[in-house]
């Protein structure tokens, strides 16, 4: 399930999620409220981060809601990548990933599709206009 909203009220509920879930959380809300429910946070076996620092850092950058869970109750992707941090361990963990944008993640990832993209001749090139005020 994957939901990326500026909502304040939650949009994604726990008792809809089955065993084996997993959630992508991408939306932000500025006044602080959260697309997902508290109880998804909390019950989640396994969380996920991009950068602890980035997801409890005050608001706007941060993710108040992961707040309850602490910083020891949450992994980085890179941890999980690296084989130092568990991810999921069962088919029917209910995982979170929870995204507040780490901008060199976002242009490594940039940089992939765009790669892909010249290797199998998607997409068209243009040129721009240099433009002088």
């Amino acid at each position: 399930m994957h939901a990326t909203t500026a909502a304040q009220e939650p949009v994604v509920r726990l008792e809809w999620l089955s065993p084996g879930t997993h959630v992508s959380s991408v939306g932000s809300s500025m006044a602080g409220g959260s697309e997902l429910d508290p109880a998804i946070v909390e019950r989640a076996d396994v969380v996920v981060v991009e950068q602890r620092a980035s997801a409890f850092a005050p608001l706007p950058a941060g993710a108040p809601e992961l707040e309850p869970r602490g910083r020891d109750g949450v992994v980085e992707l890179g941890e999980v990548i690296a084989g130092t941090a568990a991810g999921r361990s069962s088919a029917d963990q209910i995982t979170l990933y929870k995204s507040v944008g780490v901008a060199v993640q976002d242009l490594a990832a940039a940089a992939l599709v765009l790669a892909a993209a010249q290797e199998h001749g998607a997409g068209q090139e243009i040129e721009l206009e240099e433009i002088h005020a």
